[in-house]
This record gives C-alpha cells, sequence and structure tokens, in this order.
C-alpha cells in the first residue's frame, strides 16, 4: 500500500511537472506575442509621427519658397527698365517709378492686351503687380494681372517706392510716393 501510495505520488508529481512546464511555455509564448504586439503598436506609432513631421517640414519649405518667390518678383520689378526713373545718361534712380512709363505701359497693356500679356508672363507667371500712389493723392494702376484660376495660396509683398512725374512739375519733376504690391500665386 506504501508502495502504492509512493507509485501515485510520483506518477502526480510526473503529471504536475508535465503540465507546469506546458503552462511555462504557454505563459513564455504569450509574454513573447504581447512583446512583440506592443513593438508593433510602437514601431507604427513612431512611422506615423515621422509621417507628420515630413508633412509640416515639407509645408514650411513650400512656404518659404513662396515667399522667397515673391520677394525675388518684387525686385525684378522694382528695377524693371519700363518702370525705373532713370537719370541723365541712363543712369537709373534707386526705388523710384516713372510714372510717364507707368501710364506708357498702361496704354501698351490696354492697346496689345495678349501680347502684353504672354511677354511679361515669362517674367512675372502668376503674380498681381499693383502700383499704389499715397502722395499728393491716391491713385491705383493695375501693371500686371494674369488670370490665375483655383490657386492654392498667394503672398503679398509690398515695396516702397518714390514716383516721379515729370509732367507736374515745371522746372524739375514732381516726386510723390507710393508702394509696388506683389501678390505671388501658387
Amino acid at each position: 500500500m506504501i508502495q502504492k501510495k509512493e507509485r501515485m505520488v510520483r506518477e502526480n508529481l510526473q503529471l504536475f511537472s508535465h503540465f507546469s512546464r506546458r503552462k511555462r511555455g504557454e505563459v513564455q509564448l504569450m509574454e513573447t506575442i504581447s512583446i512583440l504586439f506592443i513593438f508593433f503598436i510602437l514601431v507604427s506609432l513612431g512611422i506615423l509621427f515621422y509621417a507628420k513631421y515630413k508633412s509640416v517640414a515639407f509645408q514650411h519649405q513650400q512656404d518659404a519658397f513662396q515667399e522667397a518667390r515673391a520677394r525675388e518678383l518684387t525686385l525684378r520689378i522694382v528695377y524693371l527698365p519700363e518702370l525705373q526713373c532713370s537719370k541723365s545718361q541712363a543712369e537709373a534712380e534707386e526705388h523710384c517709378v516713372d510714372m510717364l512709363k507707368v501710364n506708357g505701359l498702361e496704354d501698351w497693356k490696354n492697346t496689345l492686351e495678349e501680347k502684353f500679356t504672354d511677354y511679361y508672363f515669362d517674367i512675372f507667371s502668376y503674380a498681381k503687380v499693383t502700383l499704389y500712389q499715397i502722395y499728393p493723392e491716391e491713385q491705383e494702376w493695375e501693371i500686371y494681372t494674369p488670370p490665375k484660376l483655383g490657386f492654392k495660396s498667394a503672398r503679398t509683398n509690398r515695396f516702397i517706392v518714390a514716383l516721379r512725374d515729370d509732367t507736374l512739375g515745371e522746372t524739375t519733376p514732381a516726386y510723390g510716393y507710393g508702394y509696388l504690391e506683389v501678390v505671388a500665386y501658387s
């Protein structure tokens, strides 16, 4: 009887050790699966944050490019020979717009509208250029306005200029001041 009991205890111990090893294996497998699950969640969150960061960085880069383009267009217009005031011997005055040239440019724009737009499109592409006179009286001239439908964004840049009008002064030209406004579309 004692042997029978010992044998039963041994069998129970073997069975228990077999089940405990199996149970330990199942627990280790579940731990591995849960660790892998958490790892993949962390990796996917990292990928999502990186993608969001890249899209925001790309947008900032686009904005900086658009701003630089607007500044470049403004400088092109300020130094455009068709608008610049000229001193003797064809020397240009800095930051000055000749109103006689503006009026001549406006007449040319009205008479040869398609050729005017084609010629200046290569220089300005999609940008609206407007000259505003503030002193002695407020006036406005649209120098260049191409049709741009469905634009995504627009950057506005302004540049203060002197406005010289040789027709108003008796011996010396009359000066006023205003600003050029450039709206660059994308």
